[in-house]
């Protein structure tokens, strides 16, 4: 069951924009809250750049997830450990054809640490398959470290491509605190990876927010508020006044469980993406 959700005090942390750690709180809500919080927020946040540029206001973004044979981080989420990562590659844009990044995304109890450098458009998946293909590109003293931190957790856990999420968000950040974001995520979907390729196939991607996935009465857009040290008051207001009840989702997780249901049913979900032990071929 969902639990209230206070948005209490939080360590402190360091904005950087390589490494950076933050709280980290979802709301699933329906979609005709979307529009009341946004006028609720307007007075506080400006519209993310990103999301300025598209005609309605939401940008694409596409993770592929790393994860072991074992699926480590998918278990960690699932048993509610304590200290747990997730290795994710990420881009933008409809065609998948925006910036890459690899990122590191760590939970310790409630407190995320988040690590993100952008890599070459073209050839970075050489980086994965032969790390020293990195040596030749230029990286700047914060992002070195981040670099080899991503490929150095990918190799010690012998992560490979895994899961392909996407999905449309709405963000803001707020023009008044020192941090604090604001973002609405809708049509997430999901398909197996196929190896280190972030398009994906178009006949391929599954809703992953539908009633189904979230055990909800109907479709649900994902609200996430984030922050560093300390909530300001006009975010706890927000919760308040929305009667908002904090609920934990993972994107990639939920998209898991539907693949490995899939599976359970035998369905031809998948059968040109290896999903490597996930959708077994009939």
């Amino acid at each position: 069951m969902p639990a209230a959700a206070p948005l209490a005090a939080a360590s402190n942390g360091v904005v950087d924009s390589v490494v950076f750690q933050r709280y980290e709180f979802k709301y699933l809500i329906a979609p005709e809250f979307v529009e009341p919080i946004r006028r609720f927020i307007a007075p506080y946040c400006d519209m993310d750049r990103f999301a300025g540029r598209e005609r309605d206001r939401f940008y694409t973004i596409t993770s592929l997830y790393l994860d072991t044979r074992g699926y480590k981080s998918y278990w960690d989420k699932e048993h509610d450990a304590l200290a747990r990562l997730k290795l994710r590659i990420r881009t933008y844009g409809e065609d998948s054809d925006g910036p890459v990044k690899f990122e590191v995304k760590r939970r310790f109890n409630e407190v995320r640490r988040k690590s993100s450098v952008e890599v070459p458009r073209i050839g970075w998946e050489g980086l994965l398959t032969s790390p020293a293909n990195g040596d030749s590109w230029e990286f700047s003293d914060a992002e070195r470290p981040a670099l080899d931190d991503f490929l150095c957790l990918v190799r010690s856990m012998a992560a490979r491509p895994t899961m392909l999420v996407r999905y449309q968000r709405q963000a803001f950040r707020s023009r008044l605190d020192r941090y604090v974001r604001i973002s609405f995520d809708r049509k997430i979907s999901y398909q197996p990876a196929a190896g280190y390729v972030l398009p994906g196939r178009a006949r391929n991607w599954r809703a992953n927010d539908d009633a189904g996935s979230l055990d909800e009465s109907g479709p649900r857009i994902v609200l996430e508020l984030k922050f560093m040290t300390k909530a300001p008051l006009w975010l706890v207001d927000l919760v308040r006044t929305f009667g908002l009840m904090r609920r934990g989702f993972s994107k990639y997780c939920t998209a898991m469980n539907r693949a490995m249901n899939e599976r359970r049913t035998g369905s031809d979900l998948a059968l040109a993406a290896p999903a490597r032990g996930i959708i077994v071929r009939r």
